[in-house]
């Protein structure tokens, strides 16, 4: 079946990024395809030894690792572009140590371990330099022999607005693993939407229209349908603090009001709010649930995210990461699988709390531009982006054939292997250019 992507792009100075498309990569084909190692190591998929907590998937990338292999993942291509102006948020995966790689048993080279992201021009070979890494994720598990992060799945993240380059270059995606001996598993990676850019952004909720100190519209409920605190409430509130910035991006809460959850029982763990929420559509048709919260500590721990029937998210090692005093952004993708129309619940909490406070605001979802295929799975489906410099159209790979229409629908041009389409004789204004790269055809919608 071929795959029609519909993305808009936005002007500005020197360049046009193009609109959010799902951008994701899990090995539930089973095929090792999407992913290479560069040298001295090795890549196979594997079945999920560990489906609790945040990773329920029935397959992963099993790595080894051997004198810092970097590995290459050939259909993810990143577009260029200044990382300040980014349409993507932030570079989002999950991994978790596996074993010692052969006699290396000590915690050197398996606790503590960084993560160097690069985008590398798919015109040469890796290459560890400065002008292609975009930066480190720090500590992505800790020391497994002591802390029992053996084969615990754990969310990694690189902000493209914090990347060590101010503009990104095109290319594809590379993950290596700051420590020469170990195996770990890699699953999910995906770029995740900036909330700063287009319009596939829905509010489901941001309780500006509901009541104040409503104390029955979003109830405390359990996550397996047991007792609920007695003392325990979710109530609209006014918010801490409207004007705070958030922690994670340039935005800041300026609503009136927020979800205020309230632990008071000690002995009623599994709590949570629940939120009822008005999907348009399927809830397969969107890739990301998004929102902020506030709280002013650090203790909360095993976070529970479910929308429908869809379990986002699960942490049952008290190793979520807590951020105080201020409006953090959360975000977890929504899986292809997910099921559900309509009006839908979607619960909010930490399931081992027994005291404390936390806002919940500006519940968001954002629209798969795929037109509701599954993303990136395979080989086969590849990411393409297109971005415009003003002189011509640029595509981040040689496509098989591109035909350039205007928006009335007359044909302008037809190439046959090119990477970019002559765009300095046309005038301003919005063009489709329909792509054909792998026997798949991919509609874009551009301003020039």
């Amino acid at each position: 079946m071929k795959k029609i992507t519909f993305l808009l792009s936005f002007l500005f100075i020197a360049l046009v990024m193009s609109a959010q498309a799902l951008v994701r990569i899990n090995f539930e084909d089973n095929t090792v395809n999407s992913a290479a190692a560069s040298y001295n190591g090795s890549v196979s998929v594997i079945a999920n030894p560990t489906t609790t907590g945040i990773n329920s998937s029935a397959y992963c990338l099993d790595v080894v690792n051997n004198g810092y292999a970097p590995v290459k993942f050939p259909t993810f291509t990143l577009s260029s572009g200044t990382a300040a102006s980014y349409p993507y948020w932030k570079l989002k995966f999950k991994v978790a140590y596996k074993a010692y790689n052969g006699a290396n048993t000590t915690a050197g080279d398996n606790s503590y371990p960084s993560v160097d992201v690069y985008s590398q021009p798919s015109t040469s070979a890796f290459s560890d330099i400065a002008d292609y890494k975009l930066g480190s994720i720090n500590s992505v598990w800790s020391v497994p022999s002591a802390s029992g992060d053996s084969l615990v799945w754990k969310y990694a993240e690189l902000t493209f607005s914090a990347s060590s380059l101010t503009t990104i270059p095109a290319g594809y995606l590379y993950l290596k693993l700051a420590k020469s001996k170990c195996e770990y598993l890699l699953d999910d990676i995906e770029l995740v939407p900036s909330l700063t850019y287009g319009s596939d952004f829905t509010v489901l909720n941001d309780f500006e229209s509901s009541t104040l100190n409503d104390a029955t519209t979003y109830p405390v409920a359990n996550i397996y349908s047991g007792a609920v605190g007695a003392s325990n409430s979710s109530v609209v509130a006014a918010n801490p603090a409207s004007t705070a910035a958030k922690t994670t991006l340039p935005l800041g809460n300026t609503g009136a009001q927020s979800l205020l959850l309230t632990y008071n029982t000690a002995s009623a763990y599994n709590n949570v709010a629940s939120i009822n929420v008005s999907i348009s559509g399927n809830v397969s048709d969107y890739d990301f649930l998004y929102y902020d919260r506030y709280f002013a500590s650090t203790s909360y721990n095993q976070l529970w995210v479910k929308l429908g029937s869809n379990k986002l998210f699960q942490e049952n090692a008290n190793k979520y990461p807590s951020i105080a005093s201020g409006w953090y952004t959360e975000v977890f993708g929504i899986p292809a699988s997910a099921t559900g129309s309509g009006t839908v619940s979607l619960q909010l909490g930490y399931t081992n709390m027994t005291a404390g406070s936390v806002y919940f605001d500006n519940i968001r979802i954002h629209k798969k531009s795929t037109g509701g295929t599954t993303g990136l799975t395979s080989a086969s489906q590849t990411a393409l982006i297109i971005v415009s410099d003003g002189k011509s159209f640029k595509l981040s790979q040689t496509v098989d054939k591109v035909e350039l229409f205007d928006i009335s629908g007359h044909k302008l041009n037809t190439l046959i292997n090119v990477n970019e389409v002559p765009a300095l004789n046309l005038s301003n204004g919005v063009y489709v250019l329909r792509s054909v790269l792998n026997g798949e055809s991919f509609v874009f919608k551009i301003v020039k």
